[in-house]
């Protein structure tokens, strides 16, 4: 006895499979901030230091010659 293959159905099983597979994929959750160093990242450069908040994407710069201990403390704020 010889089995027959429907490729109609074989393409239709396909195409479902990888529409499930994507649609997990998509659905998978983020990487925390925190899972790769932290919410908050200083990027300095010659002239200019940038405090960058990673979870809403605020950025805040100072003159790396007058760099105040208020940009360089630690953020509390969450939003």
């Amino acid at each position: 006895m010889q089995n027959k293959i429907d490729i109609k159905t074989l393409i239709l099983g396909v195409a479902l499979a990888t529409i499930l597979i994507l649609s997990v994929a998509a659905d998978s959750k983020q990487p925390s901030p925190t899972s790769y160093g932290g919410r908050f990242h200083l990027e300095v450069s010659e002239h200019y230091a940038f405090k960058i908040d990673t979870v809403t994407g605020q950025i805040w710069k100072s003159r790396v010659s007058d760099m105040s201990s208020e940009f360089m403390a630690p953020n509390n704020t969450l939003r």
